[in-house]
């Protein structure tokens, strides 16, 4: 009996995904079966109106299985990914990423590069110095800001900057975080006599 209630529960969930898919993609949907098919790579390239479309799509249907809690969606998504079937889609997703990591070292590189060419011994000059400070400071900034720990040896080996030059710039990024005092919008029971 129980073997037979989730047999139904699957063949129920089977169909839903096959109306699902039919609502999204009436025409492919009703060629094939969306349940058991693999990835097919076509050469044509997709336009940014489509991808929009898409995009639009799988936000919606992720909300609805998800019932729009982060948690379970992102699990859905990992879970997605770490399937053999979907290898495709996970290079496609990783070389994204990937990018977007290349792009972000190549600043870091610049930035050390940078510092570490202005930081040559012997006298800098005042431009040299002011732009190491600046640019020190601007790498510090959010992490004193949010008050993160980040262990000197880690930050010297990506800025560039010595230890003290980093604890100088800690320093200096703290003075530069503006502080919010909090001010009552309505005036409070003391006030009023």
């Amino acid at each position: 009996m129980k073997l037979n209630m989730q047999h139904s529960r699957k063949r129920a969930r089977h169909d839903i995904r096959s109306e699902a898919a039919k609502g999204i993609a009436p025409q492919f949907a009703s060629r094939y079966d969306v349940n058991s098919m693999d990835w097919v790579t076509t050469a044509n390239a997709v336009g940014n109106s489509q991808v929009s479309k898409d995009h639009g799509d799988l936000r919606a249907m992720l909300l609805a299985i998800s019932r729009a809690d982060p948690n379970r969606a992102a699990n859905a998504i990992k879970s997605f990914l770490s399937d053999k079937s979907n290898k495709e889609v996970k290079n496609g997703v990783l070389t994204y990423f990937q990018q977007t990591d290349v792009t972000n070292q190549l600043i870091v590189d610049g930035i050390r590069e940078s510092i570490s060419h202005h930081n040559a011994r012997g006298t800098r000059t005042l431009a040299a110095e002011t732009f190491v400070k600046n640019v020190s400071s601007a790498c510090l900034f959010e992490i004193v800001k949010k008050e993160k720990h980040v262990n000197n040896q880690t930050l010297t080996s990506m800025i560039g900057l010595t230890w003290r030059q980093l604890n100088g710039e800690r320093d200096r990024a703290k003075h530069q975080i503006p502080i919010v005092d909090f001010v009552p919008l309505s005036p409070g029971p003391e006030s009023s006599a």
